[in-house]
């Protein structure tokens, strides 16, 4: 299997063989690439589409796609009308910068399905230098394990990944996710401010509610500290212990989020 991972300042090739497989390659192989933030990835896709050329099978290329996502009920979704869902969620009545392909990533745990888009001039790009590709969003990943991790029927939680630059909070009761929100910080204070407003828009009891912090190892006890003093319970998720210390978890620049998707 190989995966792309198109983020905001960085691409990650990783491929996971099986033990079938030639056994003179390494059954894990990870690759970064750092980008500039806003620049044309096309570069450094076909660097990694050629460096990686010799190992790859017939398998198609699973690509990542960091980009603003909204969750829709199960019950609700149509897929003729992703496109135009997506566009009002997050362009209203204007018409998008750029012409884009909107997907879908289902979220069975949570009976919802997660939108997701990529220009498609980047698309374009992407599938010149790889052929046929399967486009995922890593918050599908993300999200399911939030949906099942240790929770009872109907308990209260609220989540905290970390970023290099931003933040994404989501609110669960149960399996149910209410709220995923991404926002850009720079400071722990920030976290602390967008991770409240959140929960008080829907009545969180922060004497009782879990907040549980997790993704980037080095930003984790920082933001667990600044929310100590105001909130009852904060879990530190250590990403090894979380996931049985899988060989996966000894890559310590795997995005958390990419993580979460290879796992389940």
């Amino acid at each position: 299997m190989h995966y792309l991972y198109l983020a905001d300042d960085h691409a990650d090739w990783l491929t996971l063989r099986s033990a079938s497989s030639d056994r003179s390659l390494p059954a894990v192989d990870y690759d970064r690439r750092d980008l500039v933030r806003g620049a044309n990835a096309a570069g450094v896709v076909r660097e990694l589409a050629v460096h990686h050329s010799a190992g790859r099978t017939e398998d198609r290329v699973h690509v990542g796609v960091l980009s603003p996502v909204a969750v829709v009920p199960l019950a609700e979704f149509e897929e003729s009308t992703a496109e135009a869902v997506y566009q009002f969620v997050f362009n209203g009545r204007r018409a998008p910068k750029a012409k884009r392909r909107v997907f879908y990533d289902m979220l069975p745990s949570s009976n919802g399905v997660l939108l997701f888009a990529l220009d498609e001039g980047h698309c374009a790009e992407v599938e010149r230098e790889l052929g046929e590709v399967h486009y995922f969003s890593p918050f599908s990943g993300l999200l399911q394990w939030m949906a099942g991790r240790k929770q009872t029927a109907r308990q209260h939680r609220v989540f905290i990944h970390c970023r290099t630059t931003q933040i994404d909070v989501a609110y669960f009761e149960g399996h149910r996710i209410f709220a995923f929100n991404t926002f850009d910080v720079q400071t722990p204070e920030d976290v602390l401010y967008f991770t409240c407003q959140l929960a008080q828009q829907f009545g969180v009891d922060f004497t009782s509610t879990p907040f549980i912090v997790c993704g980037r190892a080095e930003k984790i006890p920082v933001v667990a500290g600044c929310l100590r003093p105001f909130v009852a319970e904060v879990e530190c998720v250590d990403t090894a212990e979380e996931f049985d210390h899988h060989p996966l978890t000894e890559i310590p620049q795997l995005p958390f989020e990419l993580l979460t998707k290879l796992m389940n």
